[in-house]
């Protein structure tokens, strides 16, 4: 834009003329496209305060996708007429967005999302407008988890079951009516400390021929012959 000004004083005399070339920032310059999530201080360090403009790109892995969104762009000549860039690099650092492969060129500049195959790497955006000019700043995210469509079954465990096999029991039958295990008819010694027999499945003998003397007194107390209850099943 070429501008011309002349001054005039109060008599109406005017002054020599000043010309000027200007350029319309708004209409040549790139889109924005803000990747800092928090407002930045006069030295550039973030500060606590939200950023409105930040970008919030992110990534979802959907049914073996990438669901990716973003944040509009605030630039009205990329919202209409504009388009969103989408690539794609295998690597997850170093990435750049001339060695990244295009995954769509021209999403409409109005879009928030956009789906893309699920691959390990970075995925990188950026705004044109309505000019075909890109944003300075791409946008990133990483990606790190294998895409689960490609593993390969390289081998399978193989098992053989035997329904007929009951298992091996000590003392112990097993109840097909109510299909649970119950102590068999008779047993071995179960204690070294005493003779403690099984006699008919039902109660347990304790038997102690000899007396047993408490350690703190000389009382004894003579262990004859007790019977203990019914033996409970176990759920």
């Amino acid at each position: 834009m070429y501008i011309q000004i002349r001054a005039k004083n109060s008599l109406g005399k005017g002054s020599q003329i000043t010309a000027a070339d200007f350029e319309l920032q708004g209409k040549t310059a790139a889109p924005v496209l803000d990747t800092d999530e928090f407002v930045l201080d006069a030295d550039g360090n973030p500060t606590t305060t939200p950023n409105p403009s930040f970008i919030n790109f992110s990534m979802i892995p959907v049914n073996g996708q990438a669901r990716l969104t973003w944040r509009q762009s605030d630039d009205l000549d990329v919202r209409v007429g504009g388009y969103v860039r989408l690539r794609h690099s295998p690597n997850l650092s170093g990435v750049t967005w001339p060695t990244s492969t295009s995954i769509s060129e021209q999403i409409a500049g109005s879009a928030t999302e956009a789906y893309a195959d699920l691959k390990a790497g970075t995925y990188s955006l950026k705004f044109v407008d309505s000019g075909g000019r890109e944003s300075l700043k791409a946008a990133l995210i990483e990606f790190t988890k294998a895409d689960l469509q490609s593993v390969e079954v390289v081998g399978a465990l193989g098992s053989t079951e035997d329904p007929s096999f009951s298992g091996t029991k000590t003392n112990l039958t097993v109840d097909t009516i109510n299909n649970e295990l119950e102590l068999a008819a008779t047993g071995n010694e179960l204690n070294a400390a005493g003779d403690f027999d099984l006699e008919d499945g039902n109660a347990l003998l304790l038997e102690d021929d000899e007396a047993m003397c408490c350690k703190e007194t000389a009382n004894c107390i003579n262990l004859e012959r007790m019977f203990l209850t019914t033996a409970t099943r176990l759920p």
